[in-house]
């Protein structure tokens, strides 16, 4: 009689153990085909229709690690910044590897202008695939946002190894050499992409900002009274690292047109003066070089 009672509950067991198993195989390929249908529906631009059906997948296999992926990327695309780290995070969490959640978290993050979670983003999903462009593309542009113009140009440069023709990367890494102060290196970079962009106007006036810059920077250290640029020992290519290693160090607060030493620092204002001048025939709107160029004609008297 034991027996038959341990087997008829051995039998039940099996049953339910089936049954579960059973419930378990069918929600997960219910929770498939609502992934499906929401890709389906994000294919065809009715992102919330999508939502809906990611959101059912996700109740029915918590598990399905690419459902939170499309529903944070659907986010994204509605600039729901917050919902789609939530949902990138949680996708990292189950598929560590998934370098894509990775660089798209990191977008989000960008898109906030939080650039220092951005970046370590990037580069996590630069260590599981060195080769994602859109990674090193992107990651360049959060460290140009924060003014780290050498990280921007590592990053710009990596990527341009892997798509030469990208003008639009081109730019931007002329636009990180400006930030430099190298301004030879933008101007030329420019000029190589100025006869492909498709916006040659814009490259144009980028152009024209970095020569009329660059000018008056030449003005600002005559001003400042740092006389070895009249000097014919120096080369060009030496003058521009005098002008970058001035201007970095900060010394522009400073500035005082006076040509007595004890007053200040002794500037030459003939020769600021044409430089400011020719700044403005570059770019008639810069206001740093008319608000200098009337300061230092006051003093000089004209």
């Amino acid at each position: 009689m034991m027996k038959k009672r341990m087997k008829y509950f051995l039998f039940i067991v099996i049953v339910c153990i089936i049954g579960i198993f059973s419930i378990i195989s069918c929600s997960k390929k219910r929770a498939e085909s609502y992934f499906n249908k929401g890709f389906e529906s994000l294919c065809e631009d009715d992102m919330e229709k999508a939502i809906v059906s990611f959101t059912e997948a996700i109740r029915l296999n918590i598990y399905l690690d690419e459902a939170y992926y499309w529903r944070g990327f659907t986010y994204y695309l509605q600039s729901k910044y917050d919902e789609a780290i939530f949902d990138f995070n949680l996708a990292i969490l189950l598929n560590p590897d998934n370098y894509e959640s990775l660089r798209w978290c990191g977008m989000a993050h960008y898109s906030k202008e939080e650039y220092d979670e951005a970046i370590e983003l990037f580069y996590q999903a630069l260590q599981l695939n060195p080769d994602d462009y859109e990674s090193l593309r992107w990651c360049g542009m959060a460290h140009y946002s924060k003014e780290y113009y050498y990280g921007a140009i590592l990053n710009f440069d990596k990527a341009l190894q892997l798509n030469p023709d990208d003008y639009d990367i081109q730019k931007w890494r002329s636009m990180a050499y400006y930030g430099t102060k190298k301004y030879n290196i933008a101007i030329k970079d420019l000029e190589a992409i100025l006869p492909f962009y498709s916006n040659r106007s814009e490259i144009e006036d980028l152009i024209s900002e970095i020569r009329a810059e660059e000018l008056f920077d030449l003005g600002m250290y005559y001003a400042q009274g740092i006389k070895t640029y009249s000097s014919v020992d120096n080369t060009a290519q030496e003058i521009q690292e005098m002008i970058a290693a001035f201007l970095l160090s900060g010394n522009l607060d400073m500035l005082i047109f006076s040509e007595d030493k004890e007053k200040g620092f002794p500037g030459d204002l003939d020769i600021a003066i044409k430089y400011w001048e020719e700044t403005l025939n570059v770019n008639p709107n810069h206001v740093s070089a008319k608000n200098n160029l009337e300061k230092a004609r006051n003093q000089r008297g004209y």
